[in-house]
Formats: C-alpha cells, structure tokens, sequence
C-alpha cells in the first residue's frame, strides 16, 4: 500500500535556504534574489535575526559580499534583514555605477577588477559595443 504525505511548505523553505550549495545569487539580477530570498524566508516563518543574515550574506554574488565586507562605515546590521536588503541593494548600483564609468573610461581604470563582477556577467547581457570595440 503506498502512502502519500502532504508536502511542508514551511520545511522546503526553510531547506532551500539553508542549502548553501545551491541557493545563490548566482546569474540572478539582485532584486530576484532579494524577492526569492524575501519569500522564502516568510514562507519558512523566520524572523529577523543573525541567522537570517547569515544565510543572506552566504548566497550573495562574491564581488558584492566583498564589497560590503570592506565598508568602513554604513555596515548592515547582522540582526536586520532589511539592512542586509539595503546595504546590499546600495553597494549593488554602486558597482554597477562604477561599471559604467570604466566603460565610458576603460584606460583609466584596472580591467581585473570589472572581470570579477561586471553586469554583462552576472545578468548575462553583452557589454556595450563601444566597451568591446578597438579604437
């Protein structure tokens, strides 16, 4: 005789977030990743806390958990998911904003810097063909 059990949604959620191996910012723009991240954390019913955060700041892209690691000040708050969001989604356009710039100026910036993390990258969008074009 087989039996089927009810799926707990609550128990997935919560697995898939404490997959670290698998559950990544990745290629994911980071307002996806937030939203996913966001909805699954609601649907595993945790609440604000270190842990929290830490499973957060374990699937950011590498680039931009750097990025906030070497903040001098404006760190997020490790009890505060939402500080996490914002702090996150602030270094995340300054990259990009940076990205642009070197585009717009690549001799006078490093490329090994832009290889790590650039938005042609990580969304899977061509660099702009005046970035690629030779003079």
């Amino acid at each position: 005789m087989l039996q089927f059990f009810l799926i707990d949604l609550t128990k997935s959620a919560a697995l898939a977030l404490r997959n670290r191996e698998q559950y990544r910012q990745g290629k994911w723009a980071l307002n996806e990743y937030i939203d996913s991240f966001w909805a699954l954390a609601e649907q595993a019913a945790y609440l604000d806390g270190l842990q929290l955060c830490l499973m957060f700041q374990d699937g950011l892209h590498p680039a931009l958990m750097e990025h906030i690691n070497n903040l001098a000040e404006g760190c997020p708050d490790d009890k505060q998911i939402a500080s996490w969001y914002k702090v996150a989604w602030d270094q995340w356009q300054l990259m990009e904003i940076w990205w642009e710039l070197h585009w717009a100026h690549p001799a006078h910036h490093s490329t090994s810097m832009v290889t790590l993390w650039h938005p042609a990258l990580l969304h899977s969008v061509p660099a702009p063909a005046s970035a690629t074009s030779t003079p």
